[in-house]
């Protein structure tokens, strides 16, 4: 006969493994609400994480949040025009934040200000990309004349003191966040309907041409190869020498980023209202049909789902195979993209003025060369070799945290 106290140990001793082994309890229920926190404003920024699990977000509202992972507020960064640059946190946690004022604002950990980088034009829309030398890029807007005919906009480079290094201009506007590859190229789309591939120095290493604007922004493959959609309806993917490698056509403009699974599938929105899943060699591997277009960009879990908003309102958690896991449904539409905690915990803003903790239990992010909007949970935009490293910790899940 076992004996009770031998039994505990059993118990504990599989537990042990278990935890060992790398899985985690599931979440009571996936697919549903934890928290949400309310801003004065759409919440169509896209949300970061930074190393002690504190969530940053835009808002319409003018105000770049910093948010406890219990979802009370930390602090609120006042910037007085509307927030849709997603943040970028860099090493030293400070965070980084366009404005449509048309300024870059770099801003303490604590929520004070570092500094204020005036762009000179209108609108910052484009969310800062960081470098491995601490350089911030940045795409601004500048209108010239009636709204998209004559219009103009720059890539920014920025030392982290806040003064400029160097401006790359460009015949359109720049809503397209940049992506730096693992030998320090920039890339970044305009509305010019061209891929530009710019050097370190700030000069030009090639453009290339699509069939009309480029608002999404580049994801970056294993061997370099460059993804980014167009309003042409296609996904492009470019060789790191600026020549086509293939297309996928969807049925609309293409503003949503694509991202990466382990296995090289792209996956990428349309404002055709579908999800796609695209493999290696531009072939459709399956669609996923959701009921209005799809802006957000999506981000892949360690066990393969795919988390994508919709203008329908709502989260979708899909499957591998392409099959529906679950959604949840917002009050508004839902531009902003997801971004995986640590814990499992999905982040994701709504134009019903709310950022909503959603619980799930994917392992973490995918260790893939892009599995969400500008990389990772810090949204640095590189990809540099940082492919993110899940570690087994229990109890204390943001102390780690998946690269940038």
């Amino acid at each position: 006969m076992i004996r009770y106290s031998d039994l505990i140990k059993m118990v504990l001793m599989v537990l042990g493994v278990y935890l060992f082994a790398g899985n985690y309890p599931s979440h009571a229920l996936e697919g549903t609400q934890d928290w949400a926190f309310e801003a004065l404003a759409s919440v169509d920024s896209s949300p970061a994480i930074g190393a002690d699990g504190t969530i940053y977000v835009g808002s319409d509202d003018g105000r770049l949040y910093a948010i406890n992972p219990s979802g009370t507020l930390k602090w609120a960064f006042t910037i007085g025009a509307v927030v849709e640059s997603s943040p970028a946190i860099d090493p030293n946690g400070i965070v980084y934040v366009g404005s449509m004022n048309g300024n870059l604002y770099a801003v303490n950990p604590n929520g004070s200000q570092k500094w204020v980088f005036p762009t000179g034009d209108q609108e910052v829309e484009s969310s800062p990309a960081i470098g491995s030398d601490g350089t911030i890029y940045v795409g601004t807007n500048d209108y010239q004349g009636t709204p998209g005919t004559s219009d103009s906009g720059n890539l920014f480079a920025v030392h982290p003191s806040g003064t400029q290094k160097w401006v790359f201009p460009v015949t359109g506007w720049v809503k397209s966040s940049p992506a730096i590859g693992a030998e320090g190229t920039i890339y970044v789309g305009s509305r010019n309907d061209n891929l530009y591939a710019v050097n370190p120095n700030g000069t030009q290493k090639w453009v290339f041409s699509a069939g009309k604007s480029v608002e999404s922004s580049p994801a970056i493959g294993t061997d370099g190869t460059i993804y980014v959609g167009s309003g042409d309806g296609n996904l492009y993917a470019v060789h790191t020498s600026g020549t086509q490698k293939w297309t996928f056509t969807t049925g609309d403009d293409v503003q949503s980023s694509p991202a990466i699974g382990t296995d090289g599938t792209i996956y990428v929105g349309s404002r055709d209202g579908n999800l796609y899943a695209i493999n290696p060699n531009g072939t459709q591997k399956w669609v996923f049909v959701t009921g209005d277009r799809v802006d957000s960009s999506p981000a892949i879990g360690a066990d393969g789902t795919v988390y994508v908003g919709s203008e329908d309102d709502n989260l979708y958690a899909i499957n591998p195979d392409g099959s529906q896991k679950w959604s949840f449904a917002t009050g508004n539409k839902v531009d902003s993209s997801p971004v995986i905690a640590p814990d499992g915990t999905i982040y994701i803003g709504s134009s019903d003025d709310r950022l909503y903790a959603i619980d799930s239990n994917p392992g973490g992010l995918a260790r893939s060369s892009w599995p969400m909007f500008h990389h990772g949970v810090k949204h640095t935009g590189k990809v540099a070799g940082q492919i993110p490293v899940l570690k087994k910790v229990i109890s204390v899940p943001y102390l780690l945290l998946l690269g940038d």
